[in-house]
């Protein structure tokens, strides 16, 4: 899986970073964690999707590139919110896909 350099992280993920991260690397997959992805269809900005997904071998190795790590759902969306407030203030545009991209 390909993780971006300055991962964003949800304050309830935080304190299980490094613990989550091996899991999702490896065989088992936690259970309500969310990863925000760049998506596959490049209309979109980013993807909210389940961790367990990604357990799916096939699913594994087609992973796009996370930007972002969260415990339950609604985590997940503040920490969208604060990618795009993020990104809004570095470069003027809501162009999340674009900004990952240039930097990955």
């Amino acid at each position: 899986m390909k993780w971006y350099h300055n991962l964003y992280i949800g304050k309830n993920a935080k304190k299980d970073k490094d613990k989550l991260i091996r899991e999702i690397n490896g065989k088992t997959g936690p259970v309500n964690v969310y990863l925000l992805t760049l998506p596959v269809n490049p209309q979109n900005q980013l993807e909210i999707i389940p961790a367990l997904f990604f357990k799916i071998r096939y699913q594994e190795q087609a992973c796009p590139m996370i930007v972002g790590i969260a415990r339950g759902r609604r985590e997940a969306e503040e920490v969208l919110l604060e990618i795009v407030d993020d990104v809004l203030e570095k470069t003027g545009k809501p162009d999340l896909r674009s900004y990952f991209l240039e930097r990955s």
